[in-house]
Formats: structure tokens, sequence, C-alpha cells
């Protein structure tokens, strides 16, 4: 029972739930088995959406627009793995109280900890692609005769891209209880974001446009471009055959992306701790 009028303080926030800490793996386990409950296949269709895309952009690449770079399918590997990841945390952080809004109104417990079972549930999903993924570049001979133990970066990254979407699944979650609008604009917002990012391309074909020297950094401004660019030159060799000059994996993007994150993560519990009674009260 909240006997003052002021919101807790998000200090307080976070004391909370790390006191509710096992009560998010309960939440967590329970997306799982209900998501698979009645299916055949299980974990596997997680897989099949991202694998029959690779498949898809790899022919088209290769047979229509002529992509000259060998193995072109290890290099979306990993990007399309992780951007599946972005693409399916979003929307479940989103509708997850609207989704147990009977839960809320039944028990208490830290509302953020709907969002985060989301998260991790998705992460779980993701981190069976990564590994799918090196074994893939295992079969290749890529890893690791060309790239060695540069892919522990990816424990770098990881924790990076769970911030950026924590703080984005917090403030879509919250606003979608009282604007339900909300979804339908992440929906569309996921959409358009897949084509302005290095999935279907690598970067190097953004940094070889010409005239335009401001173009590449605006581009990498976008935090999801620049974890899909630190993903693939974490685990894959440099580019050659992309008309410009390979780019190597950059420090000061990580550092970038950290800090962006860092500062979405930080508005999003503070935005949620901000309105959560109010959206409680719409459920």
């Amino acid at each position: 029972m909240v006997n003052s009028p002021r919101r807790p303080p998000l200090r307080a926030t976070l004391r909370e739930l790390w006191a509710y800490r096992e009560l998010v793996t309960e939440f967590t386990r329970r997306i799982l088995m209900v998501r698979y409950k009645n299916s055949v296949l299980g974990l596997v269709w997680s897989l099949i959406t991202p694998l029959v895309l690779i498949g898809v952009i790899t022919l088209i690449t290769k047979y229509f627009l002529g992509q000259p770079i060998p193995n072109y399918s290890a290099y979306i590997f990993p990007v399309m793995f992780a951007w599946t990841f972005s693409n399916n945390a979003i929307p479940d952080m989103c509708i997850s109280l609207l989704e147990n809004s009977l839960l809320i109104r039944r028990s208490y417990f830290p509302r953020e900890l709907l969002p985060i079972s989301a998260l991790l549930a998705a992460l779980f999903h993701f981190l069976i692609g990564l590994v799918l993924s090196l074994g893939y570049l295992m079969l290749l001979r890529i890893f690791p005769q060309q790239v060695g133990w540069s892919v522990l970066l990816v424990l770098l990254i990881i924790p990076c891209h769970l911030c950026l979407l924590l703080g984005l699944g917090l403030i879509t979650a919250v606003l979608n209880v009282i604007y339900e609008d909300i979804r339908f604009l992440v929906s569309v917002g996921l959409q358009i974001m897949f084509y302005a990012l290095p999935v279907m391309y690598p970067i190097e074909r953004v940094a070889a446009v010409e005239g335009q020297p401001w173009l590449l950094p605006a581009y990498l401004a976008n935090p999801f471009a620049g974890l899909l660019v630190l993903y693939q030159k974490a685990m894959l060799p440099p580019i050659q055959s992309a008309g410009h000059p390979a780019l190597p994996f950059s420090w000061p993007l990580l550092g970038q992306t950290w800090l962006v994150s860092l500062l979405v993560l930080w508005f999003g519990l503070w935005y949620f701790n901000r309105l959560k009674y109010v959206a409680v009260e719409r459920l």
C-alpha cells in the first residue's frame, strides 16, 4: 500500500525490482511455456522466420542485385538474429501490461517485471540464434580461422542491446495502456526500421556514397544501426568487395551506442515510474 501521494523514487523502484528478481524467472518461464504449449516444433519456430529471411535475402542479393561478396549469407546471420530479437522483444513488451491486466488487478508486484520478463523470453531465442550463427561460421571456416576470439566482443554488445530494448519497452508498455494505438505505431515503425538498417546491405555501402560525408555518422546515430554493425564486425571478417574500404570494429561506435542505450534505459525507467499508477488505473 502506498500511503504517500508522491511516487517512490527511482532508487527505491530498483531496490524493489531486485527483491522480486525470482518472480522474473517465473514470469519468463511462463511466457515460454504458454507460447509453445501446443506446438509440435516448439522452439524451432523461433529460428524458422529469420532463417527463411536469410535465405530469401541471400537469393535476392546474389541473383538479382549482383552482390559480389562471397558467402554473403554469413554476413546476414548475426544481424538478422539481432534484428529479429529487437523486432520480437519491443512488441511483446509493448503489450505485456495489457495482456496481464487481470494479474495486475489481483496481486501486487513491481509492474516493471512484466516488460522485463518479455525481454528475457526474447533474449532466450536470440541466444539460440547466436549459437546457430556461430555454428554456421564454423561450417564456412570463418570462425576461428578468419575471425578468432574477437567474437567475445559480443559480450559487450548484448548488454548494450538489452539496455536499449528495455528502455524502449518500458516506454511503449506504459503508453500502450493509456493509448492503445501505440502498439500499431510500434509495428509500423519496426517495419520501416528494417529497411533503414544494414540488414540487406553492408554498412560499407552507406560509407561508399560519394559527396555525402555526413551520411555515415547520421546513419550510425541510430543505435539499432550501431548495434547491428557492431555484431557484424565482432563476428565476421572485414567485407572487401563492397566498393569501399572495409570498416573495422569501432570502439567509439561501441561507446556511442552504450551512451545512447543507457540514456534510453534511464528515461524508460523514469517515465514508467512516473506513469505506472495512472496506467494501472486504466486497466
